[in-house]
């Protein structure tokens, strides 16, 4: 997360140089000293997230790498301040003009203050470039050595998933037996069998039941077990695959440490002529995973076949499809989770007292058909008391218990996982699940109109942002960090979620992090340095509490009430803003102000009860979607079309009682809004389609 910080800082430079060449004239050495200042930093910071993870893991270093990753993450918010503030500054000295001799007042007053902002400007980055340098200086001072992707947090070995009892085991049995017949039977070509699913759904567990079964000892002439996990040298690799068929065998491996990954492959083949094998690789995360192992494992016309464990969809993806079979493993039933979670917690009878019941069913939901999670909170209730406050106070604080109970911190540290093997521009993609209520179905268009508003989705010159936004979240939904929810009726899903405990994971590393402070009736502390707030529940407080900061979102959710003093401030103290979203809020009216929100590029009245929009809509110029859909608004203001930069226009009368049913009426001139990808739905005649016809 450090790292995307750092590289949108580094961007936000480098944008501002190419842009404001003249005007920066004076400072663009201390800019461009910055970004090389950057530059040096960034290679710590490579799965920094990973890093500070291990140290407090470890309680070691005292803290140190998270204390000053923090420092970096705070310079770089300084960075994208002073630049986002210098642009506001310098937008409103260019709107004021005029002729004769107000307008050349006009224009020296503001050049007076364009010089007096440039030196502010100035002195600002100066003090940024001092603080990066006193940072960088202390990462030599410590000894950090660059932090490489392939560290991992360490977690418990994955061999105790072999020595579950079958008593212990809940609706494994179809399953096993399912895959063990596909193994047994079928083509004599070899093939491979993947399992594919989330973090602590028994996919070890499953195959050490099938890998260690009569059936397939009897039928197979040797089998070897393989962990692979997130990273492996391809040598060592393929000796690992050698070393355990030689003692399925009873053959001793030769002397293998020094021979090239030639005569690996070949030693490997030639052992493999004349045997039925079965080999499993368990925990693989690495997508091009087949292309290492293929040539190695001969396909011998002997009805061999391999088997492999992975998260991610895409690892099996990479199998030609001709010879991969691709099993998705499901989470639990709710009657198969009931029935676990009673062994656990209730002993071998299994039976839950009257008085607990309930709670019992809200906490197995919580745990959303995982067995590894319904296992560890079993297991932590079974030594508890059976009385219901001692039960709901775990179930209230579960979040902070997964990092400081023994008893959940195998299943912390197997959903974590997902999150610190991802690529630094998909982290807070992830992360904006928490700016969202637990256990909220979101829209994949509002998400991914939302990300690319926040600026996560980087640009590609040959793809348009939605699209690439739509492959980020296809890939979260792969690695199985985030769940489908829901689909249209002609299969496309329509909405996603994230499992509940992996909901508490992202909630701990947001506030980590700075990224969202979410307000409800529970915490209204005072929050300075949040770069976004989600307000649940109740406004009341909010304000004071995010007093001189400098946040870029507002996003509301369940609000009963909105002061009209609440929709002037906002306005008129933070400036920054980039987002504001007020689906579903109770919303009468949208300030005149709206329009000094220079920066702002994502506006949702959606299903709210606005009736018209200011005419100062029109100057936010930089605005890239505005979704009006179930309000009042029957009249879109002719300002509408000075929006350059709108992607998305989304109109829909709340009923069919205006002028034109449920369409709002739309003004001449909006067919000057060339980056316009979506609009509905407004009412047709002779002159829209002629707008229409100068749309890209």
């Amino acid at each position: 997360m450090a790292e995307f910080t750092v590289n949108f800082a580094k961007k936000t430079l480098a944008s501002l140089l190419v842009q404001e060449t003249k005007p920066l004239i004076s400072v663009k050495k201390e800019v461009e000293s910055i970004k090389r200042e950057l530059e040096f930093i960034r290679p710590f910071l490579r799965d920094a997230d990973t890093r500070a993870a291990v140290e407090k893991e470890e309680e070691s270093n005292g803290g140190i790498v998270g204390i000053w990753v923090k420092q970096v993450r705070e310079q770089a918010f300084r960075i994208e301040d002073v630049i986002d503030e210098y642009i506001l500054n310098k937008a409103k000295h260019d709107e004021h003009g005029g002729k004769g001799l107000t307008g050349f007042l006009r224009k020296m007053r503001c050049f007076v203050c364009d010089l007096k902002a440039r030196h502010g400007t100035s002195s600002e980055i100066k003090d940024i470039r001092s603080s990066l340098a006193d940072i960088r200086r202390r990462a030599d001072d410590y000894k950090f050595r660059t932090i490489d992707q392939g560290d991992v947090v360490p977690h418990d070995s994955r061999v105790g998933s072999f020595f579950i009892q079958d008593a212990e085991l809940v609706g494994i049995e179809s399953t096993r037996d399912q895959l063990i017949g596909l193994l047994v039977r079928g083509i004599s070509n070899r093939s491979v069998v993947a399992v594919v699913g989330e973090g602590g759904l028994g996919k070890t567990t499953l195959a050490g039941k099938i890998y260690a079964n009569d059936t397939m000892k009897k039928h197979f002439d040797c089998q070897a077990w393989i962990t692979v996990g997130k990273e492996y040298l391809k040598k060592d690799l393929l000796r690992k695959i050698l070393r355990e068929l030689y003692r399925s065998t009873g053959f001793t491996l030769p002397e293998a440490d020094g021979m090239e990954e030639k005569d690996l492959i070949m030693m490997l083949r030639e052992h493999l002529t004349d045997k039925c094998y079965m080999i499993v690789f368990d925990d693989v995360w690495k997508i091009e995973f087949w292309r290492d192992v293929e040539h190695a494992l001969l396909d011998n016309q002997k009805n061999s076949r391999v088997m492999l464990t992975t998260r991610n969809n895409a690892v099996a993806e990479f199998i030609p499809l001709s010879i991969v079979h691709v099993h998705m493993l499901e989470p639990l039933s709710s009657e198969q989770g009931w029935e676990l979670f009673c062994r656990k917690a209730f002993g071998s009878d299994g039976c839950c007292p009257p008085n607990l019941t309930k709670l019992s069913e809200r906490i197995v939901g919580k745990c959303g058909g995982l067995p590894l999670a319904i296992v560890a909170i079993g297991g932590l209730l079974s030594r508890k008391n059976k009385i219901a406050p001692e039960w709901e106070n775990i179930l209230g604080s579960l979040g902070s218990k997964l990092s400081t109970n023994s008893h959940l911190s195998d299943c912390k540290r197997v959903l974590s996982e997902g999150y610190y093997d991802l690529p630094h521009h998909l982290k807070p993609c992830l992360l904006y699940f928490g700016v969202f209520p637990e256990g909220c179905e979101i829209r994949f268009g509002r998400l991914i109109r939302l990300w690319i508003a926040e600026g996560f989705v980087q640009c590609n010159n040959h793809l348009p942002s939605e699209h690439v936004a739509e492959e980020y979240l296809k890939e979260l939904i792969d690695r199985s960090l985030v769940q489908v929810s829901r689909r249209k009726a002609s299969g496309r899903a329509r909405s996603c979620r994230v499992h509940d405990l992996m909901y508490e994971i992202i909630h701990k590393k947001m506030k980590e992090c700075d990224f969202c402070h979410f307000f409800d009736e529970k915490d209204l502390s005072h929050f300075s340095k949040t770069r976004r707030i989600s307000i649940h529940k109740c406004a009341n407080g909010v304000l004071e509490s995010i007093k001189n900061s400098k946040i870029r979102s507002i996003c509301h959710f369940n609000i009963d009430k909105l002061s009209e003093s609440f929709m002037t401030t906002f306005v008129a103290d933070f400036k920054l803003l980039k987002i504001l979203d007020f689906e579903n809020a109770p919303l009468d009216f949208l300030p005149d102000g709206v329009g000094k929100l220079f920066h702002l590029h994502y506006l949702s009245l959606k299903n709210t009860k606005v009736k018209e929009l200011p005419k100062s809509i029109g100057m936010l110029v930089n605005l890239e979607t505005l979704d009006l859909k179930w309000t009042f608004v029957i009249e879109l203001p002719i300002e509408i079309k000075n929006l350059k930069k709108l992607h998305c226009l989304i109109v829909r009368l709340f009923d069919n009682k205006g002028p034109y049913g449920d369409k709002a009426k739309i003004h001449e001139g909006f067919g000057s809004l060339t980056e316009l990808q979506q609009l509905r739905y407004v009412h047709g005649n002779t002159e829209v389609l002629e707008e229409l016809k100068k749309l890209r």
